[in-house]
């Protein structure tokens, strides 16, 4: 990790538009594999090839949805 701090109002720019870096704002991010740990939560560690900053994406289930079992299916999604 790096020793840079950002503002509330950086990461909630950041999670309005994930393509841009909340430290520098610069478009050139590399991510992680994708990993799912113990609670269902997938996550992501991501860096600015830019400025160096390092941190985590966190994804958690919204949406679900074409789900089939034998000869009915499922055509509507479900919200949690």
């Amino acid at each position: 990790m790096t020793d840079k701090q950002t503002t509330r109002a950086a990461v909630r720019r950041y999670l309005r538009n994930p393509n841009r870096c909340p430290f520098c704002e610069a478009p050139d991010l590399s991510t992680g594999q994708l990993l799912i740990d113990d609670i269902g939560e997938a996550y992501q560690w991501v860096e600015c090839c830019s400025c160096g900053g390092e941190w985590r994406d966190v994804y958690r289930l919204a949406h679900a949805d074409g789900f089939e079992q034998g000869a009915h299916a499922i055509r509507h999604g479900f919200n949690l």
